[in-house]
C-alpha cells in the first residue's frame, strides 16, 4: 500500500508540474527592418575665369609682367549638360586656352558638389581622351580649396599630379560642395629646359570619379 501511495503522489506532482508548464504566460513583439541605400550624385559648375575674351589685360605668373595691360590670350570655361539630379550643377566643363605664351597665368573657380546622401571623395581625375601636344610639363598650378562654409581646406602649389592629388583629399558631405580656385601658369621651360612649344595644340578630356568616403584613403 505504501508503494502504491507513493506512486500516486509522484503522479500527482508530475501532473501538477505539467500543468504549470502549459499555463506559462507568453507574449510577442515584432521587429520590422527597413534598409535604404544612399546615393552618390557628383556635379561640377564653372563660376568663371579671370581672363575672358573681353579685352581685359592678361594675368601673369612667375617673372611675367604686363604693365602695358595687353590682351593677347584668353581662357574660356563653359558648363556642359545639366545633371538631372543635381540642380545648378553640370556633367562636364569645357576649358579652352587661346594664344597661350610663357608666363600667362589665368585662374578659374570650379565647384564640385555631392547632391547625394553619402559623403564622397574624388577617387580619381583621369585623362580619358587626348589629342595634340602634351603641354602639361609646362603647366604648374596654385590652388585653394574651400568647403561650403568658406573655410580654407588646403592651399598649395605644384605640378599636374600634385593638383590631381589635392582634389582627392577633401570629403564632400551629402548635399554639400567644395570650391576650387586654381591658377594655371604656363612656364617658359619644362623640367628639362625645353621651351614651351609655339603653335602647339592640346585637347583633352578629364573625368572626375567620386566614391564613398570610407573607400578612398
Amino acid at each position: 500500500m505504501k508503494k502504491i501511495g507513493l506512486l500516486a503522489l509522484a503522479l500527482v506532482l508530475a501532473l501538477g508540474a505539467l500543468g504549470v508548464g502549459y499555463a506559462m504566460w507568453t507574449d510577442t513583439v515584432t521587429i520590422n527592418g527597413t534598409v535604404n541605400t544612399g546615393d552618390l550624385i557628383l556635379g561640377v559648375a564653372d563660376m568663371g575665369t579671370n581672363d575672358p575674351n573681353d579685352g581685359s589685360p592678361d594675368p601673369q605668373c612667375g617673372p611675367g609682367h604686363n604693365e602695358e595691360k595687353k590682351d593677347v590670350a584668353y581662357f574660356e570655361s563653359i558648363n556642359g549638360t545639366p545633371t538631372a539630379d543635381c540642380q545648378g550643377y553640370y556633367e562636364s566643363i569645357t576649358e579652352t586656352f587661346n594664344h597661350v605664351y610663357p608666363y600667362y597665368g589665368p585662374s578659374v573657380t570650379v565647384y564640385v558638389a555631392n547632391c547625394g546622401s553619402v559623403p564622397l571623395k574624388i577617387l580619381s581625375m583621369t585623362v580619358t581622351s587626348f589629342t595634340g601636344t602634351d603641354l602639361t610639363p609646362w603647366m604648374s598650378f596654385t590652388w585653394e580649396i574651400y568647403n561650403e562654409d568658406g573655410n580654407l581646406y588646403s592651399k598649395d602649389s605644384g605640378n599636374w599630379d600634385a593638383f590631381v592629388a589635392a582634389i582627392g583629399t577633401p570629403q564632400i558631405a551629402g548635399g554639400k560642395y567644395i570650391r576650387i580656385e586654381k591658377t594655371i601658369c604656363f612656364n617658359e621651360t619644362d623640367g628639362r629646359g625645353n621651351l614651351l612649344p609655339q603653335n602647339a595644340f592640346m585637347k583633352y578630356e578629364l573625368t572626375l570619379t567620386g566614391a564613398q568616403w570610407n573607400e578612398v584613403p
